[in-house]
C-alpha cells in the first residue's frame, strides 16, 4: 500500500503546475485511495490464489494465472459483465505469457539443441 500510494503520489507531483498549489493538495488525499486499491486487488487476488492451490492440492504456475484473471475480473465488474470478461481473458492471457513465458523459450531452445546434436 505504501508503494502503491508514494508512487501515485510523485507522479500526480510531476505532472502537476509547481504553482498549481490545489493540485497537490489533491494528490496528497487520492494517494491513500489509489494504495488501498492496490491492497484489495493484491488481497483478493492471494485468497483465489490459496483456494485454488488448496482446491488442487498442487502449486504450479496456473494456480497463479487464473486467480489474477478472476481478481481483475471481479474488480472491474461494478463497470459491466462485457468490460469485465474482455479484461479477464486479456489480463490471464498476459499473466500465463509472463509466468510461463521462460518455460516456453526453454522448451523451443532445448528441442532446437536436440535436433542440431542429432544432426551431427
Amino acid at each position: 500500500m505504501v508503494y502503491g500510494s508514494l508512487s501515485h503520489f510523485i507522479k500526480g507531483i510531476r505532472n502537476n503546475h509547481p504553482t498549481n498549489i490545489s493540485r497537490v493538495i489533491t494528490s496528497l488525499q487520492a494517494a491513500p485511495r489509489t494504495g488501498v486499491h492496490f491492497v484489495v486487488f493484491y488481497g483478493l487476488a492471494n485468497a483465489f490464489n490459496l483456494g485454488m492451490m488448496y482446491g488442487r492440492q498442487k502449486e504450479d504456475n496456473y494456480d497463479k494465472v487464473l486467480p489474477f484473471a478472476a481478481a481483475v475480473g471481479l474488480v472491474n465488474v461494478k463497470r459491466g459483465l462485457r468490460f469485465a470478461s474482455t479484461c479477464t481473458l486479456l489480463s490471464g492471457g498476459l499473466a500465463a505469457l509472463l509466468l510461463n513465458g521462460d518455460a516456453i523459450i526453454q522448451h523451443f531452445t532445448i528441442e532446437d539443441k536436440d535436433t542440431q546434436l542429432d544432426d551431427h
